[in-house]
């Protein structure tokens, strides 16, 4: 692949033409003026002077008058080789001249060229020195700091993903071979012994086809942005009725207000938000406690607010609340099943639609979750 000319030259290269057609119009211009003005000047002459009437006394006058002429030839041809000189020397130092202190202007891009490729990826997070210089030269750097800190960003994000989903998939792995270890060291295993191994093995699988079916919730593989009339009761009623003996075991009661409306979207994906959402709100609820769900209007957006009496959260914990495998309180978190991975796809979910979610909680009182649609 050819390499392209530096910017320095690429500059240097247009002012030189620019000052070389520059230069050239003026010397030619100044030339052909000073031959117009001194011809001129020399017809004037001859015209005032009469050659028929001059005698043989008159011979060295007539001499002069030859002379001055080819003189004025040999100066007309010394101006122009001067001009012409001038004009080439003009050029050359003022080429020389652009190209140093493009040069010079130059240098703080050219170390910032040299810290962009001195970065990887140890040293991501570190932000590049803001060399003096024009006002461009700062933006770019500023802007690439920036992206530089967002692309860290992501990369730390991606690690913990990573990090957590090996262990959410390590975990009934690691749980099954223990098992089935427990099973080799009984000598004359009993049928309620298979039976017992049966259910803890089908657990562990089932919470490992969750965690898989979710994953690949969230990689978008089973996102399909289909678009249909959806009523959010029916699919709230259907969640509820599905999660009852969740709530009868907690003695949590669910209800639902508001009339009904028409939001579009997945009909499928809408009923996993929703079941995410109202799951969450019974399993992190007190006993006795209460989930009121709500169906409104709210200007030119219907809206769906899912509200629980539960534990609540504080600040740092809303700001993370739609991260992959965020648990709210990790000690409470291993006694409640789940992969930590239902609010981040309510959000995909949603997200997808164009859907606006806005939570509000506080640490002890309990949570609200409002999702607003377009109509």
């Amino acid at each position: 692949m050819k390499r392209k000319k530096s910017l320095q030259w690429q500059i240097t290269t247009l002012v030189g033409v620019i000052l070389i057609v520059t230069c050239v119009i003026l010397t030619v211009n100044s030339i052909y003026s000073a031959r117009n003005y001194y011809g001129n000047w020399a017809e004037i002459y001859e015209d005032s002077a009469d050659f028929s009437m001059l005698t043989e006394n008159d011979d060295v006058k007539a001499d002069s008058l030859q002379e001055d002429e080819i003189t004025f030839v040999d100066v007309m041809r010394d101006f122009s080789e001067q001009g012409i000189l001038a004009m080439a020397f003009a050029i050359i130092i003022s080429l020389a001249l652009v190209y140093w202190l493009t040069g010079k202007k130059m240098n703080p891009l050219r170390r910032l060229t040299a810290d962009i490729h001195a970065i990887d990826e140890e040293t991501m997070n570190r932000s590049l020195k803001v060399y003096g210089g024009s006002a461009e030269v700062e933006l770019l750097t500023d802007s690439f700091n920036g992206m530089m800190e967002r692309l860290d960003c992501a990369f730390q994000v991606q690690k913990r993903f990573s990090a957590n989903a090996a262990h959410e998939l390590k975990t009934p792995l690691a749980a099954m071979k223990t098992t089935l270890q427990v099973l080799e060291m009984e000598a004359e295993p009993s049928k309620e012994d298979y039976e017992e191994f049966v259910q803890d093995v089908k657990y562990s699988l089932d919470r490992l086809i969750g965690t898989v079916d979710h994953l690949l919730m969230l990689s978008g593989k089973e996102i399909k942005n289909v678009k249909e009339p959806v009523r959010p009761r029916e699919l709230l009623v259907q969640a509820v009725n599905q999660l009852k003996a969740k709530a009868e075991e907690m003695n949590v009661a669910v209800d639902i207000s508001g009339s009904d409306c028409i939001i579009t979207g997945n009909k499928e994906l809408f009923y996993r938000g929703f079941y995410n959402l109202i799951d969450n709100a019974i399993k992190y609820n007190k006993r006795n406690g209460h989930v009121r769900i709500t169906i409104g209007t709210e200007g030119k957006q219907n809206f769906v607010s899912i509200a629980d009496s539960g534990v609540g959260m504080n600040e740092q914990t809303l700001q993370n609340v739609f991260e992959p495998f965020f648990r709210a309180d990790e000690s409470r978190s291993q006694k409640i099943p789940g992969s930590g991975l239902g609010m981040s796809i309510v959000r995909q979910i949603f997200d997808t639609y164009e859907a606006e979610i806005q939570v509000e909680s506080r640490e002890g009182e309990g949570t609200t979750i409002k999702i607003f649609f377009c109509r």
